[in-house]
């Protein structure tokens, strides 16, 4: 860890997000020596933590006050006075459903405190999406089989993942990019997390790259990565 922040460190523009988004913690378990030792040694004021859960929410807030705390999108949450609330002084990882719902997101009183996922393959507004989530807590916590959803991942292995993320309802194109900043949000990630490099180059390639570059940049990859 020691290794990576000095890495980070050369760009402390650049803030780390920590993923903390188990959803099953209780209040002893937030209570861990060497969770908190990461915490108070490894994070820096100009990182945050990804969380998903009331007992850490709380713990981060009453003993790290100044770590920004970030609501993650496995909450699922869809109230909009929730998602106003939780948005009043923290980011808050929009549900995918309203990626292109722009009289949902004309309501954010927030909008510069949102953050959209992007190219996120499952369907739209899926219904197992929560208990997803909540499965790959307990297989983390309590080593339980991981349950494969094939719906959630709404893709049979015949398509190609990134053409099949652009016909997605809550698809985000680059287009809908400029849009959603012209709306006051300015957060994005590309989900993906877990993937291997060259699964994502797409992805990374559509959302920071030029066009004009795109091939090149691709071809450079594939001749330095191996």
């Amino acid at each position: 860890m020691e290794n990576v922040l000095a890495e980070y460190n050369k760009f402390p523009d650049i803030s780390i997000r920590h993923v903390f988004t188990n959803l099953l913690l209780d209040e002893d378990m937030v209570k861990d020596h060497r969770c908190n030792q990461f915490v108070k040694n490894y994070v820096r004021p100009q990182d945050g933590i990804i969380l998903a859960n009331y007992a850490l929410d709380q713990h981060i807030k009453i003993n790290y006050p100044n770590i920004q705390r970030i609501y993650s999108t496995t909450l699922d949450i869809k109230d909009i006075e929730l998602v106003n609330k939780l948005t009043e002084n923290n980011i808050y990882v929009l549900n995918y459903t309203f990626n292109n719902d722009d009289e949902y997101i004309k309501r954010l009183k927030h909008p510069e405190n949102i953050e959209v996922l992007c190219a996120d393959t499952c369907l739209f507004d899926c219904p197992r999406r929560k208990w997803h989530y909540e499965n790959t807590s307990r297989v983390v916590l309590y080593n339980e089989e991981p349950y494969n959803c094939n719906a959630s991942k709404c893709n049979d292995g015949t398509k190609d993942p990134f053409a099949l993320m652009l016909t997605q309802p809550q698809a985000v194109t680059n287009e809908r990019v400029e849009q959603l900043s012209a709306m006051g949000i300015n957060n994005f990630k590309i989900c993906g997390r877990g993937e291997k490099i060259p699964l994502l180059l797409e992805y990374i390639l559509y959302y920071l790259a030029k066009p004009e570059y795109f091939g090149t940049l691709k071809r450079r990859f594939f001749l330095h990565w191996w």
